[in-house]
């Protein structure tokens, strides 16, 4: 179909089994962004509390 980045031509086919769980793959690899950006701020706010 189209170019996508590299020179890829990619189509993206919502039938195709590997689909939805290229979609879950997507959203935990957000929610593990997530997670660790929460798990800094609260070591970040102990630390603070510690005085270090």
């Amino acid at each position: 179909m189209g170019n996508w980045r590299g020179g890829c031509s990619c189509v993206v086919l919502p039938g195709h089994p590997g689909f939805a769980a290229g979609i879950a793959g997507i959203a935990g690899i957000g929610l593990r962004v997530r997670m660790a950006r929460d798990l800094r701020q609260v070591l970040d706010v102990i630390a603070d509390l510690l005085g270090c």
